[in-house]
């Protein structure tokens, strides 16, 4: 992401390309994203745990991440970059709200 703090417009331009958001009409969106913060991580950070409890959504407007979770066949792990549409269907994997 570049050194500066994304507008008003940007955040609205990733939310509809954003294939959970890219049905909702943009007004709707404009509040969402005006609502919205704009968080940066370090390579390593921990987002949230299996079986935390959760109050956020991530999108991820720029860089990788790597979604983690214990399965009964051991530790599962799936790639995720920004601008990558994918869908996975995770078993007991917490509710999130924007």
């Amino acid at each position: 992401m570049p050194d500066r703090a994304m507008n008003l417009r940007d955040a609205v331009d990733l939310l509809q390309a954003t294939p959970l958001f890219a049905n909702i009409e943009p007004s709707k969106l404009k509040l969402l994203a005006y609502a919205s913060d704009e968080a940066r991580f370090c390579t390593g950070d921990t987002l949230f745990v299996q079986g935390g409890a959760s109050d956020v959504a991530y999108v991820i407007a720029e860089g990788e991440v790597e979604v983690t979770w214990e399965a009964r066949m051991g530790p599962r792990s799936l790639p995720a970059s920004a601008n990558m549409k994918w869908s996975v269907r995770l078993p007991c994997w917490p509710a999130c709200r924007a």
